[in-house]
């Protein structure tokens, strides 16, 4: 559980385990364009992240954490993460960038 951060995106490229996000710092800061996802054009809540910080989102976000499958999770992460992020196992390349 955290909020939309770097670390947030690199469990989630890693799919190493299941995370949820909640973006608080666009609403409440005054950040503009700081909410999950962006540049994608996703709404404001999905599966595992909202915008809203609300007990109601939160007891959403905590239910689909816990009980969807293994299966159902990767389900509902992958359209979305495949679009956001890459793990570049080894920086591999970074290493052809610097070489």
């Amino acid at each position: 559980i955290g909020v939309n951060s770097t670390l947030g995106y690199e469990v989630l490229a890693r799919n190493k385990n299941r995370v949820v996000l909640f973006d608080s710092r666009g609403k409440y800061c005054g950040i503009p364009f700081d909410t999950f996802g962006f540049p994608l054009e996703i709404g404001s809540a999905g599966p595992f992240w909202t915008n809203e910080v609300t007990e109601n989102e939160f007891k959403r976000l905590m239910s689909g954490l816990i009980d969807s499958s293994d299966e159902q999770w990767i389900e509902f992460t992958d359209p979305i993460v495949k679009k956001l992020v890459f793990f570049d196992n080894n920086n591999s390349l970074l290493r052809e960038v610097i070489k």
